[in-house]
């Protein structure tokens, strides 16, 4: 995002804005086919976990990992659990 978009690693809030768009269906656009596909295809993950992250640092420590979200974008079944190792 920063190197497509000129957008500054602190500008947290833009880039965040531009995955949501993304992920919700707005097509990349200026930047090379290669690199639209990848955003499109990447961006829900992307938004998901930026969501957590940002509630896990900001909020609460007890924020639940989006597990079965990020498994339901991956085309995955969600009722299947990862255990630890």
């Amino acid at each position: 995002m920063t190197a497509l978009y000129g957008l500054r690693p602190e500008d947290r809030e833009a880039r965040a804005a531009i995955v949501r768009a993304f992920a919700e269906g707005k097509p990349p656009d200026g930047i090379a086919e290669g690199a639209a596909a990848v955003l499109t295809r990447y961006a829900p993950i992307a938004a998901a976990m930026s969501g957590f992250t940002r509630a896990f640092a900001q909020a609460s420590r007890s924020t639940p990992y989006p597990d079965e979200e990020i498994r339901r974008l991956l085309g995955g079944p969600a009722s299947v659990l990862v255990r630890p190792v």
